[in-house]
């Protein structure tokens, strides 16, 4: 099966497809891909800390307003 015919088969973009033929996923190890390309900027203990004052703000009625 071709690429073209793969893509409109699995609906799959035609890049993706040409990308892994060829074996460029340049970000790609172990079978998992890295899907951004900024790194974050709180530490994971603080993104944590922060959900968790969120969820609990939300319990008291107090939630987010955009």
């Amino acid at each position: 099966m071709g690429i073209k015919k793969a893509s409109a088969t699995f609906n799959v973009p035609k890049a993706t497809l040409r990308r892994r033929a060829r074996n460029k996923n340049k970000r790609a190890s172990d079978g998992t891909k890295d899907l951004g390309g900024r790194e974050p900027l709180l530490c994971t203990e603080i993104e944590t800390d922060l959900a968790q004052y969120i969820i609990k703000m939300e319990e008291m009625f107090f939630g987010l307003m955009m």
